[in-house]
This record gives C-alpha cells, structure tokens and sequence, in this order.
C-alpha cells in the first residue's frame, strides 16, 4: 500500500503506536512498525532505510520526552525520511506531539544536531518543523488524538497521490492483500466468532466513509474509486450509501465471481426485467421487511424468522437465483432500492434482508438516497442481529 505511513517511535511507547496503528488501518492508511513489520535479521539501518524509501508512502513521527532522547531515531531515521522529503516535497511528513510541545521537539533536535556523531542536521529539523503536524490537545483522550491524527495522514496521503482515481480496499473479513492506494481494515470491529459489528463500530465506520470521502471528493469534479470489499453485507451498503452518487463519486466495484471479476459500475446500462414482488400482508404491526435473494436458497427460512422476531406487517419478496452480470446487479439495486424508498413514503418502517454479492448490497445503498431510513441486519449464520440503519 503505497500511502502506508512508517511510524516513527520510541518503543517504550509501543502501546500507543500500536494503538494509532490500529485506528489507521480502520481510516484506510494503516502503518509499518519495526517490530511488526521487520524479520529479525532486518533489524539494522539498512532495514529500517529501505522500509522508509522503498516499503512506505509516509511517515507519522509520534512525539513524546522518550522520542527525543533516541539516538536511533535522531540519526537512522528522521535523516532518512527529511531526505525522502527533500526528493518527494509532496512526501506525507506528520510529526505528532503526544506529550511534548513542538516548541520542545524542535529545540531538542537542535540540540540533539549538535552531538559530535549526529547524522541529523539543523536544516533536516527545519523541513521536519515544516511538516503537517498535529497537537494533543490538553484533556484529549488517546483515543480521539489518534483519530484526529489518523485524519490528518488521510489528507496528506491523498494530496501526495495527486490522482482523481484511487483503489481502495475495504474488509472486515480477511487480511487484506495491501495492493491498493488504501485499504480500510475493519477487522477488528467485527467479532470474529458471529461476524457482526462490535458496539459503537458502525459510527468508527461512517467517520472513517466520510473522512475519506471529503478529502477524495476536492480532488477532481466526479472522483473514481475502485473497490474491493470483503465485507457482511450490511457493510457493504453502509459504504454504498456514504459514497452514494450524491457525493459526486464515481464507483466500481471489483466484485470476485465463479469465472473471475466482474466490474460493476455504479453508473451505467440496466438489462433484467423483474418479476413482480411477492407481497404479503401479515396481521401483526410491525415494519415492511424487504427480501432479496440471488442465492440459489433463497430467503424464505431465514425471513419466516425474521418476521416473528421484529413482529413485521409485511414481507416484499423477490428471488433471482444466478450469476448476476454488472447490468443486472445495476437494475436489481435500483429496483430495490425503489421499493424501499415506497415503503418509506408510505410511512412504514423498513428492514432490508440482502442475500447476494457485496455490489449487490453496495449499489443499494447508492441509490437509496431519500429512501429515508432503512434497518439492516447481519446474518451470523443462523439468525439476523445486529441492524444496523441506512441514511438514519
């Protein structure tokens, strides 16, 4: 990943970099770490030059009294990277003051450029001094700080790309490939025995969706982003409709089937005639439950218990078993997406039950803009929990 940061540290302060290492990954950047990242016979200079020229996009400086005292930092690694700086001006260089001010860092390292050995310079300090970079504020909490830092890198990682199409993988399930421009691990807001999102993990979503997609969006009129996603369902259309067309981006989708991938496009020709929705009227008052299925199972055991456990007034089902082309998964998000919007104006509650590719679920949520709310559960291989809600 080409926009990965190397995150500069002193490894008493290994918690909290392994923390914001963590926040980064959700946020689309990640980070490499020495310990992390390093076989054990790498662990010399040479190691630690090439993983700041070669292996990574950036660098996040994460400022505490440890880290000034470090020589190994002071003379291995900030030489390197205020180098990379020099040669690539548009390089990502985001010094963090933790527990220092950078008052405090830059006289430090002025004095620290004095040393008899020091490979550091005055001048490498004053390119340093220059970077993006942010401060703790007083009574922030680590956890906000490392959010707040994890934004800053995102819009200095996209400047320095200085592209208006960007890959972009999104998971929560598997460990990702790290080929894109960026990719969003959600791993660990996913229980990994039921597959549903931890609590509070949707609002970490939508922040890292908006984040990113405000600092893509000034970049050119209509933004493309390429997709990966290895996500629940759910998920998917969570990205779907945080990126919806309204936001001016443009999307495609790299949906993976039996032969290969298929590209899927969120604009573009529709092919399928639908069958009509079976609609049943149920005696209880509950919400509209949507069902759709492209599965060759379909939905009907799972909805069966879905409607007694939210005690639903109505079922909307429609079942197409197959391979769906990226023309057909187009003209079964639209027409899904307009029987929610229906039933929304019709002043129903609305759940979604989604059985298909992650397009599918993706390019519903795009072309759910003012369908209203919509709730979307997971399936944990034997029962919907969990809803998450569309446009709430």
């Amino acid at each position: 990943m080409r926009t990965r940061p190397f995150l500069s540290h002193k490894r008493e302060d290994r918690r909290a970099v392994i923390a914001l290492k963590q926040v980064l990954a959700v946020y689309g950047v990640g980070g490499w770490r020495d310990l992390d990242d390093l076989h054990l016979g790498e662990l010399s200079q040479p190691g630690f030059e090439d993983a700041i020229n070669n292996v990574t996009g950036g660098c996040i400086w994460y400022g505490t009294k440890r880290v000034l005292g470090s020589w190994y930092v002071n003379n291995v690694e900030l030489p390197a990277v205020v180098a990379r700086k020099r040669r690539e001006p548009g390089y990502p260089l985001v010094p963090v003051f933790s527990t220092i001010s950078p008052r405090e860092a830059r006289a430090a390292l002025r004095r620290a450029a004095t040393e008899p050995d020091a490979k550091l310079t005055k001048d490498d300090v004053a390119v340093f001094a220059d970077g993006n970079g942010y401060v703790r504020e007083r009574a922030q909490r680590t956890h906000q700080f490392h959010v707040e830092v994890a934004r800053r890198y995102v819009v200095s990682a996209v400047s320095s790309l200085h592209q208006t199409s960007y890959s972009a993988a999104i998971t929560a399930l598997t460990e990702p490939s790290g080929t894109q421009d960026f990719t969003l691990d959600w791993r660990t807001l996913l229980d990994p025995r039921s597959r549903v999102v931890v609590d509070g993990a949707a609002e970490v979503i939508r922040d890292a969706l908006t984040t990113f997609r405000d600092v893509v969006k000034p970049t050119a009129e209509f933004p493309h982003l390429i997709l990966d996603l290895d996500l629940p369902l759910p998920l998917a259309a969570m990205v779907g409709y945080d990126w919806r067309v309204t936001s001016r981006l443009k999307l495609t989708i790299r949906q993976r089937t039996r032969s290969g991938i298929t590209l899927v496009n969120g604009d573009g020709r529709t092919a399928t005639t639908f069958a009509p929705w079976t609609e049943t009227e149920l005696r209880d008052t509950g919400p509209t439950v949507v069902a759709v299925a492209t599965t060759a199972e379909g939905l009907a055991c799972p909805l069966g218990a879905y409607v007694n456990q939210v005690c639903a007034s109505r079922t909307l089902e429609l079942h197409m078993p197959g391979e769906l082309d990226a023309p057909s998964i187009r003209a079964l998000a639209r027409h899904t997406a307009s029987a929610l919007r229906a039933s929304n104006a019709a002043g129903h509650e609305t759940h979604l039950l989604l059985a298909g590719p992650a397009a599918l679920a993706a390019l519903v949520g795009t072309s759910a803009n003012a369908a209203g709310p919509v709730t979307m559960p997971f399936w944990n291989g034997s029962a919907y929990v969990s809803p998450v809600v569309l446009g709430d």
